[in-house]
């Protein structure tokens, strides 16, 4: 198991300025470099409050879900933000996923961050699931050729457990 370089500021920023979107949801999962596992129990935040991150070349970023209790909850709210860490010609993009209760990964619509290196993009939006419910939460965060190519990508993922 890989465990994902978190970055400081990343979180702080986080904190400090966000964007609302409402994301949609995409059945394409894209392709993955490095996957990082974890069972929720096994983390020491609090149970409705879970964080992610993950960072690639060229890319790094994170989300706060607020509302899941490592169960099948209806709804999420997501704060994610993405970085643009290299001067490369790509831009960094962030989506977040979700696994129904069969197993299967849901992956929502692509947020790209393309103002260019040293810049930031911040997304609030919501995760719902009414059908399955949710039980599992992730991210995946990619550096990428303009709004469909992947280049390199990692996630970050808990499951309900």
């Amino acid at each position: 198991m890989r465990t994902p370089t978190r970055s400081a500021a990343v979180c702080a920023a986080l904190a400090v300025a966000t964007i609302g979107f409402t994301g949609q949801a995409s059945a394409s999962p894209g392709r993955s470099d490095t996957v990082a596992t974890r069972a929720a129990s096994a983390h020491v935040v609090p149970a409705t409050v879970q964080y992610l991150a993950c960072t690639v070349t060229g890319s790094t970023g994170g989300a706060t879900v607020s509302g899941w209790d490592n169960g099948p909850d209806d709804k999420l709210t997501i704060e994610m933000n993405v970085y643009d860490t290299a001067a490369d010609g790509h831009n960094a993009a962030i989506r977040f996923k979700t696994q129904g209760y069969n197993g299967v990964w849901h992956y929502y619509a692509w947020h790209h961050d393309n103002a260019g290196n040293g810049t930031s993009l911040f997304v609030n939006t919501t995760a719902q699931d009414t059908t399955n419910g949710i039980f599992g939460i992730g991210i995946q965060i990619a550096t990428m050729e303009g709004s469909s190519t992947i280049i390199r990508s990692c996630e970050d993922h808990w499951l309900a457990g």
